[in-house]
């Protein structure tokens, strides 16, 4: 019974484990761009330049939409934060607000939109039929 058991849940999670360690390495190629030849600035740098500069003052009500779109796109507060994390310090430092304050907002909103992401709600649906 061991052995078939495992074979079943082995076959059901292979596809989401390989998914999911398709999506942390997007989001380490995102998050160490910049560390390339020409000393182009990474991906996030740039990205928290430009919304600093047209959203620095509300960035603090900002903050956790951020959150919330990467997991609701991404299905996992784990990866929404491992990849927006460096935009919300960047920003944070940028405008000169407190960084953990900004990292914990990030934070609240990719569990917030992880409630309502399609991937959940598929995983619910599936379970109670």
């Amino acid at each position: 019974d061991l052995t078939k058991a495992s074979k079943e849940s082995l076959s059901t999670i292979k596809i989401t484990g390989i998914t999911l360690i398709e999506t942390l390495a997007m989001a380490h190629v995102f998050i160490n761009h910049g560390i390339n030849a020409n000393d182009l600035i990474s991906m996030p740098e740039y990205i928290a330049i430009a919304m600093s500069k047209y959203l620095g003052p509300i960035w603090l009500f900002v903050a956790p939409f951020l959150g919330a779109l990467g997991s609701f796109i991404t299905g996992s507060a784990t990866v929404s934060t491992l990849t927006f994390s460096p935009i919300q310090m960047n920003i944070a430092n940028a405008i000169g607000a407190e960084p953990f304050a900004v990292l914990a907002a990030q934070i609240i909103g990719a569990a917030a939109g992880n409630m309502i992401c399609v991937h959940n709600v598929v995983a619910v649906c599936a379970v109670v039929d």
